[in-house]
């Protein structure tokens, strides 16, 4: 996707951010989450059910842009506890903010998971595109829905609690669902020219 928004145009590059993220639950289908998703205003879509074969709700996140380096999410972490605070801040002060309270294993059973972002300043690295990885268990083996291709690990969302991946379907059951992030780097020169 390529969308502007109002005042968009002042900054100098031609990057997008990924400046909020959503999320949404319904009992229907995709198509409801999607129309629930924009309905928030997200610009765009994970098009996977992050409760892919796990039963439960039909969970989905959206996302939108910004032209703002400074505006753009630097970061993505899974809590894995009930009852999420607003805010999380880590061992390097970098404060986390709760996207929604929605359990993304809800209606599905296992661990309460929640997403909170990070804007901290002390990051280069501003995430461009998000995606959703889905690995089904074979026999002992993983395979990665729709391919083979593995996802790096450094690309997928960490636990709040460790630098592990958070299987976005903890204990619920069906195979394991990594969310990914697409980092860009943006010297500090670039952001000084878009302020």
């Amino acid at each position: 996707l390529n969308i502007r928004r109002e005042g968009d145009e002042q900054h100098d590059n031609d990057r997008l951010y990924i400046e909020k993220l959503y999320l949404t639950s319904t009992e229907a289908s995709m198509s409801v989450a999607m129309d629930q998703l924009f309905a928030q205003g997200a610009d765009g879509f994970v098009d996977l059910n992050l409760n892919a074969y796990a039963g439960g709700d039909v969970i989905c996140v959206g996302y939108s842009y910004t032209a703002d380096p400074e505006k753009g999410i630097r970061e993505i972490r899974a809590y894995h506890k009930k009852n999420p605070p607003k805010t999380l801040t880590d061992d390097d002060g970098r404060v986390f903010e709760l996207v929604s309270d929605l359990d993304l294993n809800k209606g599905a059973g296992g661990d309460y998971i929640y997403l909170y972002t990070s804007k901290g300043l002390e990051s280069d690295d501003y995430i461009v595109e998000i995606f959703a990885d889905y690995k089904i268990v074979t026999g002992g083996a993983y395979k990665k829905w729709g391919t083979n291709e593995p996802l790096l690990s450094t690309y997928c969302t960490k636990r709040w609690d460790s630098s592990k991946n958070s299987d976005l379907n903890k204990g619920a059951g069906g195979g394991i669902m990594n969310f990914g992030k697409a980092k860009a780097h943006v010297p500090q020169d670039d952001k000084n020219k878009v302020t």
